[in-house]
């Protein structure tokens, strides 16, 4: 069996929104909120809806496990 490499996801908004990924929730986000997403490396699909529901967002994000550093 292979071990998946840890990885992060900084999502930040400028719109109030809940978010999920990884086909979980992971709460609301507040204007100019940041998230970190703890997941594995590879490609993941986001999608967030508006606070009020009217607009949606959905794309696929690469978490690259290079990337990461300690803030």
């Amino acid at each position: 069996m292979w071990a998946q490499s840890a990885a992060a996801l900084l999502v930040t908004t400028d719109t109030s929104l809940r978010l999920e990924a990884r086909w979980r929730s992971q709460g609301r986000l507040n204007v100019y909120d940041a998230k970190v997403v703890k997941t594995t490396a590879g490609e993941h699909f986001l999608q967030a809806t508006s606070a009020d529901g009217q607009m949606k967002w959905q794309g696929m994000v690469k978490a690259d496990p290079s990337e990461l550093r300690e803030v």
